[in-house]
């Protein structure tokens, strides 16, 4: 794989340009092609975590530790404390 930066003074000041060129699309194209898109996403800042009481709303900035017990996994915040055995699939884009 080779890539580069070019400067291009013509592009809008936060615009960015990629451009992917291979003979065929292939599986590692693709691959490249869903990291940009998700990249393009932005930043999570708020994430959905279901205790067992309710689902709680956390923000990111609160976070101050992550540690996995068994099945649980324990989020330490600003706030106190979650424990959360639900899939966490959102913590994969943090």
């Amino acid at each position: 794989m080779h890539y580069q930066f070019e400067e291009d003074s013509s592009l809008p000041k936060e615009a960015i340009e990629v451009l992917v060129r291979k003979w065929k699309i292939r599986q590692a194209v693709q691959d490249v092609l869903d990291y940009l898109a998700k990249f393009e996403q932005g930043r999570v800042e708020i994430l959905p975590v279901k205790t067992a009481v309710r689902t709680e709303l956390l923000r990111v900035s609160d976070l101050i530790l992550v540690d996995v017990d068994g099945t649980s996994l324990i989020l330490e915040t600003t706030n106190g404390r979650l424990i959360t055995t639900d899939a966490c699939t959102s913590f994969v884009s943090v």
